[in-house]
């Protein structure tokens, strides 16, 4: 949450950092580099933990997808014909968004890890983050 907190305030904040001296905006353009990659593995971690035990890999594939589809998309905005100055504000729904998504699982601490049992419970965990159904059958084809 701090992360994509910190990423989303650096994006509003963006147009403002142009004005900045030097030394402040390169400071506050390290500290959102650092916000924008530590959000990922949060993420990741949020989907291994309440997504149920066999469907672990595929809801991880899933967003990491999302992800990439994500950056592609925001890397294409660098080609809109705006100041440069304002060009990072078109970024801000995305942690917005995020932040709005999170607000229940973060501010209410144990619906995530009442979310995270329930989905254990739903199949066994397996060392590959997978599980197998509760009657044990296994497909061998």
């Amino acid at each position: 949450f701090t992360a994509l907190a910190t990423s989303g305030s650096l994006c509003l904040l963006s147009p403002a950092l142009y004005l900045a001296p030097f030394a402040l905006a390169l400071t506050a353009y390290l500290l959102w580099g650092m916000a924008v990659v530590a959000d990922s593995p949060q993420f990741s971690t949020l989907v291994a933990q309440t997504a149920p035990a066999n469907n672990v890999g595929t809801a991880l594939t899933i967003v990491n997808c999302i992800g990439f589809a994500i950056t592609i998309g925001s890397i294409q905005l660098l080609g809109v014909p705006w100041s440069e100055k304002y060009l990072f504000l078109l970024l801000a729904p995305g942690p917005l968004f995020g932040l709005w998504s999170l607000r229940k699982l973060v501010f209410v601490p144990s619906r995530l890890e009442n979310l995270a049992a329930t989905s254990r419970s739903k199949g066994k965990a397996t060392p590959l983050g997978g599980g197998e159904e509760e009657s044990g059958k296994h497909n061998n084809s």
